[in-house]
C-alpha cells in the first residue's frame, strides 16, 4: 500500500535525462548526463563528494542550487520533446512501471542461490581438472615452466633454479593472454576479432566461432571447456554472488535511454545477459522462485524481431513463413544448399519442411550465416565466424541477398534516406541520429569504413527498436491491473529482452486476468507501421513456482482449463 501511494508521484513530473536522450539519440556516442548537456549555462560546477566532510554546508547548498538550475535549464532546452510521440507513449509512461518493477524486484529462494553457488564452485574445478589433461594444455604447460624457469634465471647472476622447479605453473584459462598466445601462436588457429587495444579477442562468441576452425577432437573438447568455464566463472560471479547480496528479492536497476534503439538496459546485475537456455540457464533460473502463495509468470513474444523485419521490408520470402506455413530455417538451408538436397523441391512447403528431418546437420548450418546476414554482415564475416571457404561463404552471401531481395532493398533505402537527412526513424517516432552518413556519399570504394559500419547499426535499430512494443505492452497491462483491483494481487517484476515477468497470487481468477490483459496487449499491433493481418504479434504466457518449472498457457484458457494445467504440474 505504501508504495503505490509512493508511485503516484511518478505520474506528474518529466525526466530531463530521457528528454536530453530523445534529442541527441545517435550512433556516435552521446553524452546525457546533467552536468553537460547544461554545461554551456552552468560551466563546470562539479565538487569532489566522495567525501562530502571536506566541504561547507555553504558550497554544498551552492553546488545543490546550481543542480536544481542545471535541471530547469535542460526541461526549457530540450522541452520540444515534452510533445513528442516516443515520450509521450512509451519513455514517461515507462518511469512509472520501471520504477515499479526496481521497487517490488525479482523473488529469489535465498537457499537454493547458496545450493546453485555451491554447484558452480564444484564444476569451476572440475573444468579446470579437465582442461589440465588436455593433451594440448600438457604440452603448452611444458613452455610456460620453460619460460617461467628462464625468466627466473636471467634475474640471477648464474643458473641456480632447475626446471624441476617449476612444475607448478600452469595454463590460467582465465589469463587472456595466456588464451590468446595458446589458441592462436600455438594452436595456431585464426584470429577472428581483435579488441580496442589490439589484442587477439577471446570471448565466449569467439571461442564458439573457432569450433568451425579445426577438426582435431582434442582441441574442440579444449574450446568446450574453456568456454563453459567461462560462462561458470560468469554466472557465478556476476549473477550468483549479486543475488547473494540480497535477500529474498533482487532489486536491479532498469535503464531507459542506455541504447541507441530505444530498448531497455539493466546493470547490477546485467540481467540482459542471463543464459536463457541450457543447463547453466535452468541452473540460474531455478534461483528465481516465488513467495509462499504466489507463482512466478513470464510472457514471451514469438520471433519479435523476425515479424517486424517480415512486416517493415514487407519481403514476399521473410512473409510466407507466417501465411504458407515455412520453417524459416529449412527454407534458408535449401537456399544454402541446394546442391546438397537433391530430393527437395524449393516450391513445396512439405518438402522443404521435411529438411529438419532430413537435412538436421544442414538446417543447423545455415544458422550462422543467417544471424550473421540479417545483421548486415558479409561473406568475409561467414569465413571468420563459421569457418566457410571464401568461395562459398561468397555463394551463401549471394543466396541470402537473393532470397530476401526485398528486403536489401528495403535497407537500401533506408541507408539513402540516412544519407540525406542524418537519422533514421525508428519505433514510435524515436529519432536515431547517423551523423556520419550525412557527410559521406556511401556505396563507393572510397566510403569510409564507419560510415559503413554506421549504415549497419542504424538499419538493425529500425527493427530492434520495436522491442518498445514490451514497453507499450507492460505499461498498459500494469494500468489495467491497478484499474481493475489487482495491484495487491499481480505485481510487474521484470522486463528482460522480449519477455515481461510477474508475481501472481495463486488463484485462477488473478492468473486468468494477468494470461487475458498482458497476451492482448502483447499482440497490439495497432500501429500504421506493423499494422498486419499476414504476420500478426504472438504472445504465450507460463506460469510456475519457480522459472525453471514455468507451465504455458492457451491464450485465454478458462479457469477450469488454468486449474486442470496447475493440477497436471503438480
Amino acid at each position: 500500500a505504501g508504495m503505490m501511494e509512493g508511485l503516484q508521484y511518478f505520474k506528474t513530473f518529466d525526466d530531463t535525462m530521457i528528454l536530453a536522450y530523445l534529442a541527441k539519440n545517435a550512433t556516435t556516442p552521446v553524452s546525457i548526463g546533467l552536468k553537460e548537456v547544461a554545461l554551456e549555462y552552468v560551466g563546470n560546477y562539479a565538487i569532489e563528494i566522495k567525501n562530502i566532510t571536506k566541504h561547507s554546508k555553504k558550497e554544498i547548498l551552492k553546488y545543490n542550487l546550481i543542480d536544481a538550475l542545471a535541471t530547469f535549464y535542460t526541461w526549457e532546452k530540450y522541452k520540444d520533446e515534452l510533445s513528442s510521440r516516443p515520450y509521450l507513449e512509451i519513455f514517461k509512461p515507462s518511469l512509472y512501471t520501471l520504477t515499479k518493477m526496481m521497487l517490488i524486484g525479482l523473488p529469489m529462494n535465498s537457499t537454493r542461490v547458496e545450493e546453485v553457488h555451491s554447484i558452480l564452485e564444484a564444476k569451476n574445478k572440475v573444468l579446470h581438472e579437465q582442461i589440465q589433461e588436455n593433451p594440448h594444455i600438457k604440452t603448452y604447460n611444458k613452455v610456460l615452466q620453460k619460460e617461467a624457469c628462464k625468466a627466473a634465471n636471467a634475474k640471477l647472476k648464474k643458473l641456480v633454479k632447475p626446471l624441476e622447479d617449476f612444475q607448478d605453473v600452469e595454463f590460467n584459462p582465465s589469463s587472456h593472454p595466456q588464451l590468446g598466445d595458446l589458441l592462436f601462436d600455438k594452436l595456431k588457429l585464426p584470429i577472428i576479432d581483435k579488441t580496442k587495444s589490439g589484442a587477439p579477442a577471446t570471448g565466449g562468441d569467439i571461442l564458439k566461432d573457432l569450433k568451425n576452425h579445426t577438426e582435431d577432437q582434442d582441441i574442440l573438447e579444449l574450446l568446450d571447456y574453456i568456454q563453459e568455464l567461462a560462462e561458470v566463472d560468469k554466472i557465478d560471479g556476476t549473477f550468483i554472488k549479486a543475488f547473494m547480496k540480497e535477500k529474498d528479492f533482487l532489486h536491479g536497476n532498469l535503464k531507459l535511454g542506455g541504447t541507441q534503439s530505444g530498448r531497455l538496459a539493466s546493470n547490477s546485475p546485467n540481467l540482459t545477459n542471463l543464459p536463457a537456455h541450457g543447463a547453466m540457464g535452468k541452473l540460474i533460473k531455478s534461483c528465481i522462485e516465488a513467495p509462499e502463495g504466489w507463482l512466478f509468470a513470464g510472457a514471451d513474444f514469438s520471433a519479435l524481431e523476425e515479424r517486424i523485419g517480415a512486416i517493415l521490408s514487407k519481403d514476399p520470402n521473410r512473409i510466407k513463413v507466417y501465411t504458407d506455413g515455412y520453417d524459416g530455417h529449412s527454407l534458408r538451408a535449401q537456399t544454402y544448399f541446394a546442391d546438397q538436397m537433391p530430393d527437395i523441391d524449393p516450391t513445396d512447403v512439405a518438402s522443404i519442411n521435411s529438411i529438419e528431418h532430413k537435412y538436421p546437420e544442414l538446417r543447423r548450418r545455415s544458422k550462422g550465416p543467417t544471424f550473421a546476414l540479417q545483421y548486415m554482415g558479409t561473406a568475409y564475416t561467414l569465413h571468420k565466424r563459421t569457418g566457410f571457404p571464401m568461395d562459398q561463404a561468397i555463394k551463401i552471401e549471394q543466396a541470402f541477398h537473393d532470397l530476401y531481395k526485398v528486403s536489401k532493398e528495403f535497407n537500401e533505402k533506408n541507408r539513402e534516406f540516412m544519407e540525406t537527412h542524418g537519422y533514421v526513424e525508428c519505433a514510435f517516432g524515436l529519432k536515431l541520429r547517423t551523423p556520419i552518413i550525412s557527410q559521406c556519399i556511401l556505396g563507393t570504394s572510397r566510403t569510409p569504413y564507419e560510415a559503413d559500419k554506421e549504415a549497419r547499426s542504424a538499419n538493425n535499430a529500425i527493427t530492434q527498436s520495436w522491442g518498445m512494443l514490451l514497453n507499450r505492452a507492460m505499461n498498459a497491462t500494469n494500468q489495467r491491473i491497478e484499474d481493475a483491483g489487482y495491484s495487491k494481487d499481480i505485481l510487474p517484476c521484470n522486463m528482460i529482452h522480449d519477455a515481461g515477468y510477474f508475481i501472481v497470487k495463486d488463484d485462477p481468477k488473478c492468473i486468468k486476468f494477468l494470461n487475458d490483459v498482458l497476451i492482448e496487449e502483447m499482440e497490439w499491433n495497432d500501429d500504421d507501421a506493423i499494422r498486419s493481418t499476414d504476420v500478426p504479434m504472438k504472445a504465450s504466457l507460463e506460469v510456475g513456482k519457480s522459472w525453471d518449472t514455468l507451465v504455458p498457457l492457451n491464450n485465454n484458457a478458462t479457469l477450469k482449463e488454468i486449474h486442470e494445467v496447475f493440477t497436471r504440474s503438480n
